[in-house]
């Protein structure tokens, strides 16, 4: 999962993770957002979902 403050780049981190380019007109994310990417490892192929969040603070984890 992708959090962070809202402007830093989240979505256009995991998109060119995810789709191997980079977009810079990209709009906020509204609530959350999800990519998948298959990669393999140790000659395994695993299927990562990835979850990208706003940076609205009513959705950031409560901190102590």
């Amino acid at each position: 999962m992708l959090v962070g403050e809202t402007g830093v780049g989240k979505s256009s981190l995991l998109h060119r993770y995810s789709e191997g380019e980079f977009k810079q007109d990209f709009v906020g994310t509204a609530g959350v957002d999800m990519k998948q990417k298959n990669i393999e490892h140790m000659s395994h192929s695993v299927k990562m979902h990835i979850w990208d969040s706003t940076g609205d603070v009513k959705f950031r984890p409560l901190s102590n």
